[in-house]
């Protein structure tokens, strides 16, 4: 199999996925936007899923890169405000996709399901890891770090899926409406942590 060709494809039913949405596009649009046949496509991607799994895990390639390359030799705020920073410029890049709600929070897909609460472990794994640096720095007071990061993750994760569900149109939204998102989120981050220290 060729992997020149199985990214090339990738790459384009991103590009679809993000102006169209997963729900409205076909494996008869991304063949024609190549122009493929429909068999090449099917050669490289047995059916849609395989193909939306493709996309997400390029996705969670970024999301792991981006997230590494934060330094923890630096306060507990800065280091969650990178993270929502980081969150908020692949939020903007891949927007349109998260719109099929079910996709990122009750994926029917098993694979798919599996491999997010794989990212959500290691979300999860990263955010103990400098929570518990910050208790052993004297920076917040010590607690139970396990449930802290569990109720921090649903909190920023609840922000999310609020602005999700108030969002009228599958449009990109505007400059303000991240910036509130942001702001919102880095709020609660600096409110959640100054509870925490001492």
């Amino acid at each position: 199999m060729n992997k020149e060709k199985s990214q090339e494809i990738v790459l384009a039913a991103t590009k679809r996925f993000m102006r169209y949405g997963i729900a409205k596009t076909t494996m008869e649009d991304i063949a024609e936007d190549l122009a493929l046949t429909k068999p090449t496509l099917y050669y490289y991607f047995n059916n849609k899923n395989h193909l939306v799994r493709a996309v997400l895990e390029q996705i969670f390639t970024e999301y792991f890169h981006l997230l590494h390359t934060i330094s923890q030799n630096q306060s507990l705020e800065r280091i969650l405000d990178e993270v929502i920073q980081m969150q908020g410029k692949l939020f903007r890049r891949y927007e349109l996709l998260g719109y099929t709600i079910d996709l990122f929070f009750k994926p029917k897909d098993k694979i798919l399901q599996g491999r997010f609460e794989e990212v959500k472990s290691i979300h999860m794994d990263f955010l103990n890891r400098v929570f518990q640096a910050a208790e052993r720095s004297m920076e917040i007071k010590k607690t139970n770090i396990n449930k802290v990061v569990r109720l921090y993750f649903s909190c920023m994760q609840g922000i999310l899926l609020n602005y999700l569900f108030h969002k009228q149109a599958l449009t990109p939204a505007s400059h303000q409406e991240h910036l509130l998102l942001y702001k919102n989120a880095r709020a609660f981050s600096s409110i959640f942590i100054k509870g925490l220290m001492r």
